[in-house]
C-alpha cells in the first residue's frame, strides 16, 4: 500500500512537471506566432527590422522551452513539439501551425492522463 502511494505520488509529480513544461512551451509558441505575424505584416515598412528581431527572440524562447519538453518527454510529445516549432518557421505554410498545435495538445493530453 505504501509503495503504491509513493508510486502514485511520483507519477503525479512527474505529470505536474510535464504540465508546467508543456504550458510554458505553448505560451512561447503563441508569442512566436504573434511575432511572426507582426513581422510578416511589417515587411516593406520601417518596422520590419524590429519586428524581425522580436520574432527571432521569440523563436529563441521557443527553442529553450522545447529543450525542457525534450527532457520531460515522452517521445510522442517531443515529436509533436518539434513539429509545432517547425510550423513557426518563416517559410512554413500558414495553415501548418493550427494543425501542429492541435497535434501537440493531443499528445500532451495523453501524456498527462493518469493511467
Amino acid at each position: 500500500m505504501a509503495r503504491r502511494t509513493l508510486t502514485e505520488q511520483t507519477l503525479a509529480n512527474q505529470r505536474a512537471v510535464r504540465r508546467a513544461a508543456y504550458v510554458t512551451f505553448l505560451g512561447r509558441t503563441d508569442s512566436a506566432q504573434l511575432a511572426l505575424t507582426a513581422w510578416q505584416n511589417a515587411i516593406g515598412t520601417a518596422d520590419e527590422s524590429p519586428r524581425r528581431r522580436e520574432y527571432d527572440s521569440a523563436m529563441g524562447a521557443v527553442g529553450e522551452a522545447l529543450n525542457v519538453v525534450r527532457l520531460e518527454g515522452p517521445d510522442p510529445v517531443t515529436t509533436a513539439a518539434e513539429t509545432l516549432r517547425s510550423s513557426l518557421a518563416a517559410t512554413a505554410p500558414g495553415l501548418q501551425h493550427p494543425v501542429a498545435q492541435e497535434a501537440f495538445l493531443d499528445a500532451a493530453r495523453v501524456a498527462l492522463t493518469p493511467v
